[in-house]
């Protein structure tokens, strides 16, 4: 577990995806978070979370080449939450990961 920079809205028992921009594009990894979102000293917010990696990772033109994940990776931007057809396609596509007990 390590403490990780996240959105305001993070609570405990948030799943979010880590996307790496640059080269090899796409989706990296998986984040639980087990404790809700806490304003960090320099601007910002943190919570307490477990990593894990996707390997291989989820390139772009994949995520591109779904008709429901398109709108999404398209044009990157921080969210809250994934629209209920692209959650379900990306969860359809990631290796099967289960969920972390959340810490309360």
């Amino acid at each position: 577990m390590r403490t990780m920079c996240c959105l305001r809205s993070t609570a405990s028992g948030t799943r979010a995806v880590v996307y790496r921009s640059g080269r090899c594009q796409g989706i990296v990894g998986v984040v639980d978070f087990l404790t809700d979102a806490v304003p960090r000293a320099d601007r910002g917010w943190e919570a307490d979370g477990v990593f894990r990696p996707v390997e291989p990772h989820l390139p772009r033109a994949e995520l591109l080449a779904d008709p429901d994940l398109r709108p999404v990776f398209a044009h990157l931007q921080s969210r809250r939450r994934l629209p209920g057809l692209a959650r379900s396609r990306l969860g359809a596509l990631l290796p099967d990961l289960p969920r972390l007990g959340t810490a309360r």
